[in-house]
């Protein structure tokens, strides 16, 4: 049969969900969220978590990324916990002309992986 991938959108023309399918077995299925603004606020999959913030301008402050170990712990759009995930946190920072400054990424116990 192949591989099939499917495509939803939303009434703004975004991208809310894909689906990727070979011999009946589903490979990848993604979902996507969207602020008021249209942007993206969060994606999740059977295997993570990713929300995204942004300041008052538009810039991305901060990835929120929450990895599961299996599919029966993916957290999914209403919000139910991954247990046992592993988590990091990439924070942005930006100066007066919105030109990016600062890239720092830290895990959950806060130990930073690099600049």
């Amino acid at each position: 049969m192949g591989k099939v991938t499917t495509y939803a959108y939303d009434l703004g023309g975004r991208r809310t969900r894909e689906t990727t399918v070979q011999d009946g077995v589903t490979y990848q299925d993604n979902q996507m969220a969207y602020d008021a603004l249209g942007r993206l606020r969060w994606v999740a999959d059977t295997n993570a978590y990713i929300t995204i913030d942004y300041d008052k301008v538009g810039n991305r402050t901060h990835i929120h990324t929450k990895l599961a170990y299996s599919a029966l712990t993916a957290q999914g759009p209403q919000g139910t916990p991954i247990e046992g995930g592993e988590e990091t946190d990439r924070y942005f920072a930006y100066d007066q002309m919105n030109r990016q400054t600062l890239v720092d990424s830290a895990t959950a116990d806060g130990s930073v992986l690099g600049a």
